[in-house]
C-alpha cells in the first residue's frame, strides 16, 4: 500500500514499478475519478504535465516502466491482475480493440443515442474508421473525431487523449464539458475546435496543458461566454498557426506576448470587451495573412508596426463608437500586396 500519508511530501520521486502494490491511498491519486491534485509536483514535475498515470499506472493498465512517460502511456490490460505500477501485461488488449473501447465509452457518457449522426457507431460488422466522424491513419488507428454540431452531452472521457495517432478532435457547436487536464499526452494533436461548446471557465485553468503539443496549429475557444482576462496560457503557445477567441467576454488589455506567436497566419478576437492599446508587438507576427480584432474597445494609436505585415490579406479593427476607438493617421498599408479587405469602422 501507498499510503495517504505521503502527501504532505513536496517534489517527491517515489519509482514503484513492479511492487506487486494493490493499493494507492485516494488522497494520492483518486483512479476513479482520475484527479491527484496534490501531487502533481511528484516525479519531477510530470504529474502535473502528463497527469495522474505519471506517477503509477493504475490497476487494469501498464507501460514499460509502470507510469506514464513522455515517450510511453498506460495501456489497457485485459488480464486479471489488479496491481499498481505494473511493466507488463500477459494479454494486452489489441491497439484496435483498445481504440474501439475508447469510441464506445465516448459514445456511452456523451448521449450517443441522441447523436444527429451515430447510427453507425457500435456497430459490430464496420470498422470504426466508417463510423460517423471518425477517420484513421492508413495504419487504421484513429486519427480524426469531428462530431460538430452532433447534438453530443457530457463531459468527454479522458481515454481520447490516450489516441497516440489523434489530430484532430473538433466539437463544435456541442453543449458539452471539456476539461483540458490531461490533454498533454496527445503529442500528434494538430487542431482543436471548441466553437460553441460551452466551454466552462473552470476548464481554462488547465490551458497550460496545451503548450506540452508540439504540433497544435489551430485552436478555437470562440462563442463561449466566457470571462475575465484573457488567460496568458493562450500566448504561450507558440506553435499555434490559426487562435480564435472571438465573440466571448473577455476583458482587459491584449497581451503583448502576441508578438512571440510568430507562427500565426489567423488571429480573431472579435466580439470582447478587450481595452487599452493593442499591442504593438504584432508587427512581430510577419506570418499574419488575417487579423480580426473588431468590436472591441481598443483605444490609443492604430499601431504603426501593421504596416510591416508583408502577408496580410484581411484587417478588422472596426471598434465600438463608445470606446472612443482607435486614433492616429489612416496607415498607408503600402507594403501589403495581398490585401484583400480592410474594415476600420468606428474609429
Amino acid at each position: 500500500t501507498v499510503p495517504g500519508t505521503l502527501l504532505d511530501k513536496n517534489y517527491l520521486s517515489l519509482y514503484l514499478a513492479d511492487n506487486m502494490i494493490e493499493l494507492v491511498s485516494e488522497k494520492l491519486y483518486d483512479r476513479f475519478d482520475n484527479v491527484c491534485p496534490d501531487i502533481g509536483n511528484w516525479m519531477a514535475g510530470e504529474v502535473d504535465s502528463l497527469g495522474c498515470n505519471a506517477f503509477l499506472c493504475p490497476p487494469g493498465t501498464w507501460a514499460p516502466k509502470g507510469r506514464t512517460t513522455k515517450d510511453d502511456q498506460c495501456a489497457s490490460c485485459s488480464d486479471d491482475a489488479l496491481l499498481w505500477g505494473r511493466t507488463t501485461c500477459d494479454s494486452s488488449t489489441p491497439i484496435d480493440v483498445q481504440e474501439r473501447q475508447i469510441l464506445v465509452n465516448l459514445y456511452n457518457v456523451m448521449g450517443g443515442r441522441d447523436w444527429k449522426a451515430g447510427d453507425d457507431w457500435l456497430s459490430l460488422d464496420a470498422s470504426i474508421c466508417d463510423w460517423s466522424g471518425i477517420d484513421c491513419t492508413d495504419e487504421g488507428k484513429i486519427s480524426h473525431i469531428i462530431l460538430r454540431n452532433n447534438g453530443l452531452t457530457g463531459k468527454p472521457p479522458k481515454e481520447i487523449f490516450s489516441l497516440s495517432e489523434l489530430k484532430v478532435i473538433n466539437f463544435e457547436s456541442n453543449s458539452i464539458e471539456f476539461d483540458f487536464d490531461g490533454i498533454s499526452v496527445v503529442k500528434n494533436l494538430e487542431i482543436l475546435d471548441l466553437t460553441a461548446t460551452d466551454l466552462p471557465a473552470s476548464s481554462l485553468s488547465n490551458l497550460e496543458d496545451l503548450s506540452s503539443l508540439p504540433n497544435l496549429s489551430f485552436l478555437s475557444i470562440a462563442s463561449n461566454n466566457l470571462g475575465g482576462e484573457v488567460p496568458a496560457a493562450l500566448f504561450a503557445l507558440t506553435t499555434l498557426e490559426e487562435l480564435d477567441f472571438s465573440h466571448n467576454s473577455f476583458t482587459g488589455q491584449l497581451n503583448t506576448r502576441i508578438g512571440q506567436m510568430t507562427k500565426l497566419t489567423s488571429f480573431g478576437c472579435v466580439g470582447n470587451k478587450l481595452t487599452g492599446q493593442f499591442p504593438t508587438e504584432i508587427g512581430n507576427v510577419a506570418s499574419l495573412q488575417a487579423l480580426a480584432s473588431g468590436e472591441n474597445q481598443f483605444s490609443g494609436s492604430l499601431p504603426t508596426q501593421l504596416n510591416s505585415l508583408m502577408h496580410l490579406q484581411s484587417l478588422s479593427l472596426q471598434q465600438f463608437i463608445s470606446s472612443g476607438g482607435l486614433g492616429g493617421p489612416i496607415l498607408s498599408f503600402s507594403n501589403l500586396t495581398q490585401r484583400t479587405s480592410r474594415p476600420l469602422d468606428a474609429h
